[in-house]
């Protein structure tokens, strides 16, 4: 178990370096060549003529009262969640709704990453909408002084609550509309639940990359990571040795105290990282 976790957080540490070059190389006109990602849908407007508050934004946002509390009388004390949403695909009266479970982060991130939710809205002619989790990004609680109240189970309330505020009140014209909610990771988890806790409320969840029942007694915590070993084995057997061995390079390398300065455009960080494999008969 510790050698295969350990394995994987070897992989993470190499792709997030990689991933640092990659973003160095697009602010330094591109040197490496890596190909600029830049979706579609970003050219959608809304059809109402309003200028969206950000011009690179491909959403508008709006926020909706809650409560803080939804399953006992403990406070009537309220937050505001944010919302995003994106109506310049939308069909017409009782158009489908895709709306986004959002997880632990900023709810900003989370809707400029998932351009299936508007590559599949814009075909179908759906209303897309994020929302934010409680306590994050800018859905905070009394300034986020405890976390009395964050849990998945008063997420997934805010969330039928609102979708059913959203089509009754938020949104003219969706009264009747299937809703179809959408998730990765956590977010995947809550959509995924959202469908099982209130079927009456949306039709169907898109769970992407989302562990629905890794917990305890229920699925090996460490089966994710034995399946990154093999899957790397399977390319190559030398694959996953090197990757262990690569733990001797990478703790020699933070021991000479040695900085690396991606945002100058140095590339001496890999250069050194792969001389000292060889040296060690890593690759």
């Amino acid at each position: 178990m510790k050698v295969t976790l350990r394995f994987s957080v070897t992989v993470s540490i190499l792709s997030l370096l990689l991933f640092l070059i990659q973003a160095d190389a697009l602010r330094s006109k591109n040197p490496l060549g890596f190909k600029q990602f830049r979706p579609h849908f970003m050219q959608f407007k809304s059809h109402k003529d309003r200028v969206l508050e950000d011009e690179k934004a491909n959403y508008e946002t709006y926020y909706y009262k809650t409560k803080v509390d939804k399953f006992s009388f403990s406070t009537e004390a309220t937050f505001e969640m944010r919302y995003l949403m994106n109506d310049s695909f939308w069909g017409g009266e009782n158009s489908p709704i895709f709306f986004y479970a959002g997880n632990e982060g900023d709810i900003t991130g989370f809707a400029d990453n998932t351009g299936v939710m508007f590559e599949l809205g814009a075909k179908l002619g759906a209303l897309v909408v994020f929302a934010e989790h409680r306590y994050y990004g800018e859905s905070t609680i009394d300034g986020n002084a405890n976390l009395d109240y964050l849990s998945a189970e008063l997420a997934l309330a805010d969330y039928a609550e609102f979708v059913t505020w959203l089509k009754a009140e938020g949104y003219s014209g969706a009264t009747d509309s299937p809703v179809v909610v959408f998730g990765g990771s956590y977010g995947g988890m809550l959509a995924a639940w959202m469908r099982i806790k209130y079927p009456f409320i949306v039709i169907g969840a898109w769970a992407a990359s989302a562990p629905v029942a890794w917990f305890e007694n229920l699925t090996d915590c460490n089966a994710y990571n034995y399946k990154v070993f093999k899957d790397f084995e399977h390319a190559n057997e030398n694959c996953p040795v090197n990757i262990f061995n690569s733990w001797t390079v990478l703790a020699e390398y933070g021991s000479t105290g040695m900085k690396c300065s991606f945002a100058n455009g140095n590339a001496h960080c890999f250069e050194y990282m792969f001389l000292h494999m060889k040296r060690h008969k890593t690759i």
